[in-house]
């Protein structure tokens, strides 16, 4: 394995990518603003775990850090961007080298051989409007999550550690595996307004209008990170802009198409990314909204009438949305948006939630006293279960039906699966003396780097609620029985 080794994932849509800048030298002086000072952020080892060093950088001055501790630093990059790092022991970088000028930071790492390597450069702008989720993985199980909020705060953080490796690359005492995540913050100014929806095929589907007149109905989806089109639903005259990976590593820059994970394989036919002028659904308009573009629908979705995906890009751009008469027969059914925080009475279930993975949220449950984190995900009709999770744990199960179905994602491959009854089942405070599974291997789980105890909460479990609240204030769901 070489020095250091790092790959860089940039899911590019409108944005840029700039090399590194070369120039540091040990003079660089800028002595009207020498007092102007940023954040840095250090990865080191201390007590045999992981801890991340904030470290003042003062403008125009070429600043040095050297520590045996020492293990690399905090990357930032545009919102959607994955970065990799493998980093063992013994081959751990000699120092790193930074400078602070004009909003940018750049750096070089030193080498065993006394050679330095640029590396990308850290646009203070965009990282101030950044968080960085950390996914730290090492010897013997050990797990940390952390996340820079803004490049001013670092924090510990709950919920599942991801592992694209998924343990594939051994790991010794000081050997660490980082997954970086860039996400976009909060946005304060939140969207507010009410949109009726519909059940289909037990999904939650919301009638989504475009700039030319144009209507479609759109999956309600907090397991799709971005909201999905197919070409043909564009407005005439719509540009469409490349979907690119950028790799970063120390051999050098490459350039290649991107590509996206679906419930059963990699989406391959996106198309890229596109602007929509205006794009509204019940009284909520949205304008110069970014939306993801495929060349074509997977048919299984054509056959449903359905026309698009609207992912979390939307969904979590507010602090509460409130799902109404989700199960009856009641035809007043609501999408409730509000920027505002509201107090709620008489729910029968308040269950927290984590964030992670990209945004996805997450609950801690357990099935048989075995811990399992349960990725919610409304897209998908039945919940899953791994049954490799199940087999490692002994927890017994009883097959449900005649033989193995087949579902499918926007990847339009499909999996088979087998329905099966497990009993003893956690999720919060939530106690279930059995619950109906879909057992097979979720590709998307995998490629987010989850392990064999994650599973999947569909709308099954949903639809046994007549309201659910999701507040991202308090990070809890709130449920309300029938």
């Amino acid at each position: 394995m070489k020095k250091i080794s790092v790959i860089i994932y940039l899911l590019l849509s409108f944005a840029a990518c700039t090399n590194a800048d070369t120039s540091i030298t040990e003079n660089a002086v800028n002595t009207e603003s020498e007092d102007k000072t940023c954040n840095f952020f250090l990865i080191k080892e201390e007590n045999n775990i992981v801890i991340i060093e904030k470290v003042k950088l003062t403008e125009g001055q070429v600043q040095v850090f050297k520590d045996e501790n020492l293990i690399s630093y905090i990357m930032v990059f545009p919102p959607g961007s994955k970065s990799v790092e493998v980093i063992q022991k013994n081959q751990r970088m000699t120092g790193i080298i930074a400078i602070y000028m004009k909003d940018k930071i750049t750096v070089k790492i030193l080498k065993e051989d006394g050679s330095q390597k640029a590396m990308p450069n850290i646009n203070l702008d965009e990282a101030s409007k950044t968080d960085v989720r950390l996914n730290v993985t090492g010897a013997n199980g050990y797990e940390q999550a952390f996340v820079v909020e803004g490049y001013k705060i670092v924090k510990e953080d709950a919920g599942p550690v991801m592992d694209l490796f998924d343990g594939k690359i051994p790991l010794n005492q000081g050997d660490y595996s980082f997954l970086a995540e860039c996400l976009e913050p909060k946005d304060n100014n939140g969207i507010d307004g009410v949109s009726p929806f519909e059940i289909l095929r037990d999904w939650i589907i919301v009638d989504c209008k475009f700039s030319n007149g144009e209507t479609g109905k759109f999956v309600v989806d907090f397991g799709a990170s971005n909201t999905v089109i197919p070409k043909n639903m564009l407005p005439k005259g719509s540009e469409i802009a490349k979907f690119e990976m950028v790799e970063h590593s120390v051999d050098g820059v490459k350039k290649s198409k991107a590509v996206t994970e679906g419930a059963s394989g990699t989406v391959e036919n996106i198309g890229g990314v596109s602007i929509l002028k205006k794009f509204s659904f019940g009284n909520i308009t949205l304008h110069d909204f970014k939306v993801t573009v495929l060349d074509d629908f997977p048919q299984p979705f054509i056959d449903a009438g359905i026309q698009g995906i609207l992912g979390r890009d939307v969904l979590m751009k507010t602090n509460i949305v409130e799902i109404d008469n989700l199960n009856d027969e009641n035809s007043n059914k609501s999408l409730i948006f509000s920027s505002k925080e509201k107090e709620y009475k008489n729910y029968s279930y308040k269950i927290p939630f984590n964030i992670a993975g990209g945004g996805n949220i997450f609950f801690e449950g357990k099935i048989n006293d075995i811990p399992v984190d349960f990725f919610f995900d409304s897209g998908a009709n039945i919940s899953i279960v791994s049954k490799d999770y199940l087999t490692k744990n002994n927890i017994q199960y009883t097959t449900i039906g005649n033989g193995k179905k087949t579902s499918y994602g926007l990847d339009g491959k499909g999996t088979d699966y087998e329905k099966i009854e497990v009993k003893n089942i956690e999720i919060g405070s939530i106690n279930l003396k059995d619950m109906i599974f879909r057992i097979s291997d979720n590709y998307a789980l995998k490629s987010m780097g989850m392990k064999e105890n994650t599973g999947l909460l569909g709308m099954d479990f949903l639809n046994n609620y007549e309201k659910v609240v999701f507040d991202f204030t308090t990070s809890t769901m709130l449920l309300w029985k029938n």
